[in-house]
């Protein structure tokens, strides 16, 4: 059996990266998209030899979800991720989006 594919967004230093990071035996970090070219999470996923995305500031979210499909992403991870998620994305991965950024 294959472990989850998930996708990590990030803003910043990526630490909750990190931290999934060391999940490696129960989930395949199998890419890493972020909003900032300057987030140093970028580095940790490079580290890692994950794939990183790092997201134009118009982002094509349509393209994105095609990305993940291409690549079998079975969730996404939104670790400090400080853009806003249109509806229509999130619809389209109901019950595979996991917001791990405390709100307070």
């Amino acid at each position: 059996m294959r472990l989850p594919r998930v996708s990590v967004w990030i803003s910043g230093t990526g630490s909750n990266l990190a931290a999934i990071l060391e999940c490696h035996s129960i989930v395949d970090v199998s890419l890493v998209v972020s909003s900032k070219t300057s987030a140093l999470g970028i580095l940790k996923a490079k580290r890692a030899g994950v794939e990183v995305l790092v997201l134009d500031k118009k982002i094509d979210w349509q393209s994105l979800h095609q990305i993940h499909l291409d690549k079998k992403i079975d969730l996404i991870y939104l670790a400090g991720f400080m853009k806003v998620v249109p509806s229509s994305f999130v619809e389209r991965w109901s019950g595979k989006m996991i917001s791990v950024h405390p709100s307070l």
